[in-house]
């Protein structure tokens, strides 16, 4: 992998105005910005885009859309495998590039996706305000349906250029409380999630087509019934007794647990009118 650099894209505040032009714009019909679409694990959209690949696979993926994974690399590193490709670009307005991503997969283990812009690194791999394209974690995003995650390209890499050539590459998750490089920066030791599409657009909010896959959002049923105020009441009269105890030994007694933090429940208890140290002068 050539050497990375950060790349920064927008200012804060370019990204603001970026924002509220959206929201006032919400209320318009939407129209099509889409620059370029990359359908990964298609042969003829992949060629057109003179994909590349080192250590990936294509996979029949949510609702049967074929979907690239990244793989670990032999032997195993932080780094995993990467595929690089062709996309169109507006060479005056920001560009946006947004991927489709599968809402149900899960693992940490599977890592971060790093974007690259003509080798360089766009974002921060760990903490900032600018992202990387992707993370994994051990709990599903949006289940039984797809998802979207959208960066900015830099302006002053896209500015004056038809087409940019990008790469998505596979990092092994990240422990930021690790002394060494070994405990902060986990190994790439699973594949990572589907990458389904990549498109380039002008919106700073990306709008699918209608005619793709979407799968169903889930629906919200009523939470089962279960206990209630006599729950509450139970758990009142454990704190009253607990203060009636407090309030009774010399000083506050020993109780249970730190000095602080028995005057701290009797500060809050002696403001709160339920409690038997409500105003009480011993609180």
């Amino acid at each position: 992998m050539p050497t990375l650099a950060h790349v920064l894209s927008i200012s804060r505040f370019a990204a603001l105005l970026l924002a509220v032009s959206a929201c006032c714009r919400g209320a318009e019909a939407p129209m099509s910005s889409t620059l370029d679409t990359l359908i990964l694990g298609d042969p003829a959209s992949e060629r057109a885009h003179a994909l590349s690949q080192a250590g990936s696979d294509v996979i029949a993926g949510g609702l049967g859309e074929p979907a690239r994974r990244l793989l670990p690399l032999d032997p195993v590193s932080h780094n995993g495998g990467s595929v690089r490709f062709t996309l169109k670009v507006d060479p005056a307005q920001t560009t946006y590039l947004t991927v489709k991503l599968w809402g149900s997969d899960r693992g940490a283990a599977a890592g971060r996706m790093l974007l690259f812009l003509d080798g360089q690194q766009v974002g921060y791999r760990h903490e900032g305000d600018h992202d990387v394209l992707n993370q994994s974690d051990d709990e599903p995003i949006y289940l039984g349906r797809f998802l979207y995650q959208t960066v900015t390209l830099p302006p002053m890499l896209t500015r004056g250029r038809t087409t940019v050539e990008l790469t998505i590459a596979g990092l092994g998750p990240m422990w930021p409380y690790g002394s060494t490089f070994a405990q902060k920066q986990r190994a790439f030791g699973q594949p990572s999630r589907g990458i389904y599409r990549a498109v380039t657009h002008t919106a700073a909010r990306f709008t699918p087509d209608s005619s793709e896959k979407q799968g169903l959002a889930g629906v919200s049923t009523p939470r089962p019934g279960g206990p209630g105020e006599e729950l509450i009441a139970t758990t009142r009269a454990t704190v009253n007794a607990r203060l009636t105890r407090l309030l009774e030994e010399p000083s506050g007694g020993s109780g249970t647990g730190p000095a602080d933090g028995r005057i701290l429940l009797l500060a809050e208890a002696y403001v709160t009118p339920w409690t038997t140290a409500y105003r009480d002068p011993r609180a």
